[in-house]
């Protein structure tokens, strides 16, 4: 049987005046995994279009400063999306668009396998969540989202229960995963069959806390992953949302590899996007990325200067981030030069650099 994915992405930017009057967005990373705050994030953009509005005297020269990062209306084309042109904070259409991708891989599943639920109603979403879950606001409202709007149902299960063949079940011949009848099936009906899995746990190590070898978590994820439902992500898209992987995105010549003719300019000069060549496309993008730097035996010479510019007073223009997603475990300012001190030698002399084990 085939495999089939879909892909959320959390886009954490930050803002940077530099010193400079004006602001400007930066990338920082993208989430893989649990990408979350779909309904939060919209909301918040709702308060903020309120205030500005509420206090536009107080905003308005602000606003216009700084229209160019804080844009006004949108571009977009959906007929959800009002667009109203004013300097402001733009809608954030998340809490429309992602039930809506959640539909697609739906749809697709039961176009792909229109008798595949034998004996039981239309297939359901399945919700990966944390045990003892806290923020139930975000995950509720997208829940709510795909049933007002698309009609589908969802389930939450941890990664403990979905361990549990009594309450997750692989069908080893079709692939087919089942929610079994009892505690998780809705509304006390019967077996259920999954479409579509969206993770908010399992990208921490917290969230297996009986191991890798045989544990009963990670035999749950090991059980999705076989499943011929599509995930969101699956590993693959976990594993590419490690910061290692995104900083090797960011080094100069990873991007050309996607423009192949940004190497040099296109002759008439109009191979991109309003007259721009490939290799101003490519500036662009580059231009919108934070800095990432290595801590490892590769870092290049740049990486090195950005060591020595935080451990020589610049610590308050970097944020040390671990491997993994999650949220937390970032390290700022003074505990942020503390870290790297206790963990990451210099070689002045040999521009060389190598980095301990940490266990954060």
């Amino acid at each position: 049987y085939e495999f089939r994915e879909i892909l959320t992405q959390g886009d954490d930017g930050g803002g940077g005046g530099g010193g400079r009057k004006k602001y400007e967005l930066k990338q920082v990373e993208l989430n893989t995994i649990a990408a979350s705050f779909a309904g939060l994030a919209s909301n918040a953009a709702g308060m903020h279009r309120y205030l500005t509005s509420r206090f536009s005297d107080e905003a308005g020269d602000f606003l216009r400063e700084n229209a160019g990062a804080v844009a006004g209306g949108t571009s977009h084309d959906d007929d959800d999306i009002p667009e109203d042109g004013e300097i402001g904070v733009p809608e954030n259409p998340a809490l429309v668009r992602l039930p809506r991708a959640m539909n697609v891989a739906h749809e697709r599943y039961l176009e792909r396998f229109p008798d595949s639920a034998e004996g039981a109603r239309s297939p359901a979403v399945l919700f990966v969540v944390q045990e003892g879950e806290t923020n139930t606001v975000d995950q509720r409202m997208i829940e709510f989202a795909l049933w007002e709007n698309h009609g589908v149902p969802v389930v939450r299960m941890s990664l403990t229960a979905a361990g549990d063949d009594a309450h997750l079940r692989l069908d080893e011949d079709t692939g087919a995963l089942y929610i079994q009848e009892g505690k998780y099936s809705p509304n006390g009906g019967g077996r259920k069959e999954v479409s579509l899995v969206y993770y908010r746990a399992g990208y921490a190590p917290t969230d297996y806390p009986d191991g890798y070898d045989d544990g009963i978590e990670w035999r749950g994820r090991e059980k999705i992953e076989r499943g011929r439902c599509a995930k969101c992500p699956n590993l693959g898209y976990h594993l590419a949302g490690t910061k290692k992987v995104q900083q090797e995105l960011a080094r100069p010549g990873a991007l050309e590899r996607f423009f192949p003719s940004s190497s040099s300019k296109d002759e008439e000069g109009g191979g991109g996007v309003d007259g721009e060549g490939e290799e101003e496309k490519v500036k662009a993008m580059r231009g919108a990325f934070a800095g990432l730097y290595s801590l490892g035996s590769d870092a290049a010479a740049s990486d090195l200067d950005a060591v020595r510019d935080a451990l020589g007073g610049g610590d308050g223009r970097y944020v040390l981030k671990p491997q993994r997603e999650g949220g937390g475990y970032n390290y700022y300012g003074k505990d942020l030069a503390e870290k790297i001190r206790s963990n990451v030698n210099i070689d002045d002399d040999t521009d060389d650099s190598s980095s301990s084990s940490s266990s954060s």
